[in-house]
């Protein structure tokens, strides 16, 4: 069976809902019908990337021609490129771990990979606070301000599910292009992770602050919101 004619993301999606605010259980129906949602607006997403890559000539999208599709809200993209800046951080640290004797760990003192800020020539520098994810680690305070250790130790694996990580090939095929690099895959992985947290977040900004998060989001606010989203002519993310 293929990739595309099923829904492949039900319990990725379903961790990350219940991380996002929704309920401990969240429907298969509403998971399945945002990983539709999803599916066609990553697609979208990439096509516009695709049409800079082709502009400037590229044999395959790479993370500036993302970059560039979302140039116009300055703190998002900071937050994608410092996602990449972590990765790599992480990258290089794990890789000198790797080839420092198992045995030398406890004498030998591994530096810290030198930061390097990824940044492009046409962006606008950033000013002000990002109220946005002020906003979202604020709700993660009060999500888990009651929580058991269990019932935290749950939540933060809900909050590590990726579209990515050990399903390269599945996550290559949801996407739907041949002509992208193995290394933005994580930085779409990050991107869809991000389009299910906005999705979620506007739902919960219609039912308003007074009506309770206990009761799961539903297929029909899944519908209504993200119609919204496309008559505002707004990215998913």
């Amino acid at each position: 069976m293929s990739y595309q004619q099923s829904h492949v993301y039900t319990t990725e999606i379903k961790a990350m809902l219940y991380s996002f605010g929704d309920c401990k259980t969240p429907s298969n129906a509403t998971a399945q019908r945002i990983e539709t949602i999803l599916k066609t607006q990553i697609r979208r997403f990439l096509s516009t990337c695709n049409d800079i890559r082709i502009i400037r000539g590229g044999k395959n999208i790479n993370m500036e021609d993302i970059a560039f599709v979302i140039r116009k809200d300055p703190f998002k993209l900071q937050r994608l490129l410092d996602f990449v800046e972590f990765k790599n951080i992480k990258g290089k640290l794990e890789s000198r771990i790797e080839s420092t004797d198992s045995s030398e760990l406890k004498d030998v003192e591994i530096p810290f990979p030198e930061k390097k800020a990824l940044k492009y020539n046409w962006m606008t520098e950033v000013k002000g606070e990002d109220v946005f994810q002020l906003k979202r680690l604020a709700q993660i305070d009060k999500l888990t301000a009651e929580m058991s250790k269990e019932e935290y130790l749950y939540f933060a694996e809900c909050r590590q599910s990726s579209f990515v990580y050990r399903k390269g090939k599945k996550f290559k095929e949801f996407l739907g292009f041949q002509n992208i690099n193995d290394n933005i895959m994580d930085s779409l992985g990050y991107i869809c992770f991000e389009m299910v947290y906005f999705l979620t977040d506007e739902i919960f900004k219609k039912r308003g602050v007074n009506q309770s998060k206990s009761n799961h989001i539903t297929v029909e606010e899944v519908d209504e919101t993200a119609y919204q989203i496309s008559q505002d002519n707004k990215l998913f993310f």
